[in-house]
């Protein structure tokens, strides 16, 4: 008869996790969801000096109520490389399902692999962080393969031009 009892045993502890996940008790699945979308930006390879177009972040109020975004920062390894180029968020108020959209541009002060993060503050919450990242190419100049010289007596002198190309 006690054998009769092991499944009703395991299934008993399962629906009551489900009932205080329905009931708010346990966390939810959606809270893994991210309220920032997309939850990294990658912007590739930029030429030192130059601006990329913007990159957009959308930041959603996933839960009932509402949060109130204080603003946005650039932080991490190279935030001088990275700026919010439009919309903050800054001082908004925003109600389940609604969302706002915060702008990034990537503009390498440097070659090579840039990283940084955004970093969204949310009042009475830890602040969302949404990496970013980007590769500084440097300028390059070509020379041609070769370049001859006429002959030219010793001590003399001889130019040539030689094209160079960025």
């Amino acid at each position: 008869m006690d054998n009769d009892l092991v499944p009703i045993r395991r299934l008993v502890p399962a629906l009551v996790a489900l009932a205080l996940l329905a009931c708010g008790v346990l966390p939810a699945a959606a809270s893994a969801a991210s309220p920032a979308s997309p939850s990294s930006l990658t912007f590739g390879q930029e030429t030192v000096g130059r601006t990329t177009s913007a990159q957009s972040v959308t930041i959603t109020d996933l839960e009932p109520g509402f949060i109130q975004v204080v603003g946005a920062s650039i932080g991490g390894a190279n935030p001088g490389d990275f700026a919010i180029g439009g919309g903050s968020c800054a001082s908004l108020i925003l109600f389940q399902g609604e969302s706002c959209v915060v702008e990034v541009t990537f503009a390498p002060q440097a070659g090579g692999a840039r990283e940084a993060t955004l970093e969204v503050a949310i009042e009475g919450e830890p602040a969302l962080a949404v990496p970013l990242s980007g590769s500084g190419q440097t300028k390059k100049l070509t020379v041609p393969g070769s370049t001859g010289f006429p002959t030219t007596t010793v001590g003399g002198t001889s130019t040539e031009k030689v094209l160079l190309k960025n």
